[in-house]
C-alpha cells in the first residue's frame, strides 16, 4: 500500500517528536509509545477509510448519467420562470400605469409599529416609507438609533428632519374613511 504524502508527513513528525521527547525526557520516552501507536493506528485506519470513500464516490459518479434531453428539459423549465416572471412584472406594471394601484383601490395604510390604520401620516425622504406621525416620533425620541421598522429597509438611521407630511395619502385615507362612514 501507497503512503499518501500527508500521512508520511504526519508520521515523520510523530516520530521527530517523539526523538525530542526521548532526548529531553527519556524517562517520558516509555508512557509515550501506547499513545504513538494508538494515533498511527487512527491515521491508518482514517487514511484506509478516506480511500475508500473515494473509491465509492467515483464508482457513484460515474454511474450517474445526464442526457441531454434531461437538460433541455431543465432549460426549458428556467426559461419558462422566467418567462412567467416576466409576464408578472409587466402586467403589475400595466396595473400602476392605469391607475390600478392596491394603493388606489384600499388607501387604508397600516403604521408597521402600532399595526394600526394610519391617522396623520409622514413619508421618509430617504426610504419613501409612510408611517403614522405619533408612533414614529415617539419611536425616534425613544431611540435616537431608530431604524425603518419596514422588514428588509435599508435605512439605518432614522431622524425627525427626514419626516415629512404625506397630504396626498392623508387625502385618499380622509375620503375612503368618508366611503366607510357612508356604508
Amino acid at each position: 500500500m501507497d503512503i499518501p504524502a500527508h500521512v508520511d508527513k504526519t508520521l515523520s513528525s510523530l516520530l521527530n517528536v517523539y526523538s525530542i521527547v526521548c532526548k529531553e525526557n527519556p524517562e517520558y520516552a516509555s508512557l509515550c509509545v501506547p499513545t504513538i501507536k494508538n494515533l498511527v493506528e487512527e491515521v491508518c485506519k482514517l487514511e484506509k477509510e478516506a480511500s475508500l470513500f473515494k473509491d465509492q464516490t467515483e464508482n457513484a459518479s460515474s454511474s450517474v448519467i445526464v442526457s441531454g434531453k434531461e437538460t433541455d428539459r431543465f432549460k426549458q423549465f428556467g426559461e419558462d420562470l422566467e418567462n412567467i416572471y416576466l409576464t408578472m412584472n409587466t402586467e403589475s406594471d400595466e396595473r400602476t400605469m392605469n391607475g390600478e394601484n392596491s394603493m388606489e383601490e384600499n388607501p387604508t395604510i397600516y403604521d408597521p409599529i402600532t399595526k394600526n390604520p394610519i391617522a396623520d401620516p409622514v413619508r421618509n425622504v430617504i426610504c419613501k416609507h409612510v408611517y403614522d406621525k405619533i408612533s414614529i416620533t415617539a419611536a425616534i425620541t425613544q431611540n435616537k438609533l431608530h431604524r425603518c421598522p419596514y422588514i428588509g429597509c435599508v435605512n439605518k438611521r432614522m431622524s425627525l428632519s427626514n419626516l415629512k407630511p404625506d397630504n396626498d395619502l392623508k387625502r385618499k385615507i380622509m375620503s375612503s374613511q368618508a366611503d366607510i362612514d357612508l356604508i
